[in-house]
């Protein structure tokens, strides 16, 4: 099925997302959003708009501090381990057939850190 995928990965505490073209074509990434769940507030991960060539090598980003804006919306660090699932979509330009809905994704942090950062 040709779509595009995020896929998370903890390096070194960071959070850091691979965006991967399996369309046939060249995909702009407009925008992606993180949430904690379908009706809760969303969150712009990406700065500026991106393009992924087709078949060509990943794209990463560090989605760490936008995240942690999420999950910890006030200026408190708590020294201690947390989980949240959030809500992952992508805006692409032009939305590639068979594009699955928006992902659940797995993060385990402790204060600014993350720990775990993974699909569910």
């Amino acid at each position: 099925m040709p779509i595009v995928t995020a896929r998370p990965r903890d390096e070194w505490g960071r959070a850091i997302l691979e965006l991967w073209n399996g369309f046939e074509q060249s995909v702009r990434v407009k925008d992606i959003f993180a949430g904690l769940g379908e009706s809760g507030p969303r969150k712009p991960l990406l700065d500026a708009e991106m393009d992924l060539p087709a078949g060509g090598p990943p794209q990463t980003i560090d989605v760490t501090e936008k995240l942690l804006q999420l999950l910890v919306p006030t200026a408190q660090e708590k020294l201690e381990v947390r989980e949240r699932n959030i809500q992952i979509s992508l805006q692409l330009e032009p939305d590639p057939p068979h594009q699955p809905p928006p992902a659940i994704y797995r993060v385990v942090f402790e204060g600014k850190r993350i720990l775990e950062f993974t699909s569910k």
